[in-house]
Order: C-alpha cells, then sequence, then structure tokens
C-alpha cells in the first residue's frame, strides 16, 4: 500500500496527543481523536493508542482499587462480629503498610506511564508506529509499517 508521507504538523499533533495524555489521560486523547478524524488518519491512530492505554491504566487501578476495598470491608466485618475482641494494634499497622504501598505502586504506575508516553511522543514525532497495532488496525487508518 503506498501512502503518503507524514506532514510535519500530523506529526506534531500525533506527538502533543501523547504529551496532553499524561495531564488529561481521557479528554487529550479524545480531543485528538476527534481532530484526527477530520485532519489526518495518523493522528487518530496516536490519540487511539493513547485512549486506549488510559484506560487499561484506569482499569488496573479500579480493579485494585475494589479489592483492597474487600478485603477491608471483611476485616471490618470480623470486628464488628467479634464486638472488637479480635482487634490488635498489629491491623492498624497493616492497613497503613497497606495504604502507603498502594499510594506508593499507584505513584510507579503513572510515572512508567508519563516516560512511556513521552517515548510514544518521540516515535510518533518521528512517524513511528506501534508494530502490532498497525498490523491489526493499520488498514483502518492508512498505516505503513516502517
Amino acid at each position: 500500500m503506498a501512502t503518503r508521507p507524514l506532514r510535519q504538523d500530523e506529526r506534531i499533533l500525533a506527538a502533543a496527543n501523547h504529551v496532553a495524555s499524561i495531564f488529561f489521560p481521557f479528554v487529550g486523547p479524545l480531543v485528538f481523536w476527534a481532530v484526527g478524524l477530520v485532519a489526518s488518519k495518523y493522528v487518530a491512530y496516536h490519540a487511539r493508542v493513547a485512549l486506549l492505554e488510559a484506560i487499561v491504566l484506569k482499569a488496573a487501578t479500579v480493579l485494585v482499587g475494589i479489592v483492597s476495598l474487600i478485603l477491608t470491608i471483611g476485616k471490618l466485618k470480623e470486628l464488628i462480629d467479634t464486638n472488637g475482641a479480635s482487634f490488635s494494634w498489629d491491623l492498624v499497622w497493616q492497613a497503613a503498610l497497606k495504604f502507603v504501598v498502594l499510594w506508593a505502586l499507584f505513584f510507579v504506575a503513572e510515572a512508567v506511564t508519563a516516560v512511556r508516553s513521552l517515548f510514544q511522543a518521540r516515535d510518533a514525532y518521528r512517524g513511528k508506529v506501534n508494530r502490532k497495532v498497525a498490523e491489526r488496525f493499520g488498514a483502518r487508518y492508512g498505516l505503513e509499517l516502517q
């Protein structure tokens, strides 16, 4: 499939999309996707990639939060059922440690996502596309593997 060379503004918009996804994980890619559907398939492709990554990260965050909430409710139910007889200060320290570890994991996940988005912005500016995603969606967006 022969495709035209990418214009400078397409590459800049695709790179800006990934940078915007750091600060606005959903709104940024949605805006760029709307612009890209009209202006450039290349921009729309990169907006879709950024949006899918944001959805996966947020889904994982929600899943971890739900599991943590279920475990906490279970421990509270145990304390209520025993009228506090099963209480110990170790439970307080465990809860504090769990809180700190979960927030540290969330911070690390967000930092990794931010760094990954910066690398994707660099690749988008250079005109590169992800091989696996391009093989799957390339025909829809008129992309050619490099």
